[in-house]
């Protein structure tokens, strides 16, 4: 962006049905089969606090590193395709500071596809 952006980077990975103030991450992921798979893990959280949120000033990034196979069944070999989604859904935003923006927007990654061969 080329303004300042006021961001919730704690990233919680649930899934979409989950309520918005539990995830701000998730995951679909689509197998070899072309059937999409299930988010396998069990998530247990409230709303994010004041210091999961920062400003992010034009060409900064957050990033978050997130196991795939901690969270979804990938044991057959073949070709997957991912696709992220990012939205802060927190009802109690903090206020953000002069000039940053709240970033409540939906983001979507580009699908990306990998092939997980056989053992």
């Amino acid at each position: 962006s080329s303004q300042r952006l006021w961001v919730n980077q704690r990233m919680l990975l649930n899934i979409i049905q989950s309520p918005v103030t539990m995830r701000e991450v998730w995951v679909d992921v689509v197998g070899p089969d072309g059937k999409q798979i299930p988010f396998s893990s069990h998530v247990r959280a409230g709303e994010a606090n004041v210091s999961d949120f920062k400003v992010l000033n034009p060409g900064q990034v957050v990033s978050k590193q997130i196991s795939l196979s901690n969270n979804f069944d990938m044991e057959k070999p073949g070709v997957y395709q991912v696709t992220a989604h990012y939205q802060d859904g927190t009802k109690s935003i903090p206020k953000a500071p002069d000039g940053a923006a709240h970033l409540r927007e939906l983001l979507s990654s580009a699908p990306a596809k990998f092939e997980l061969l056989a053992p």
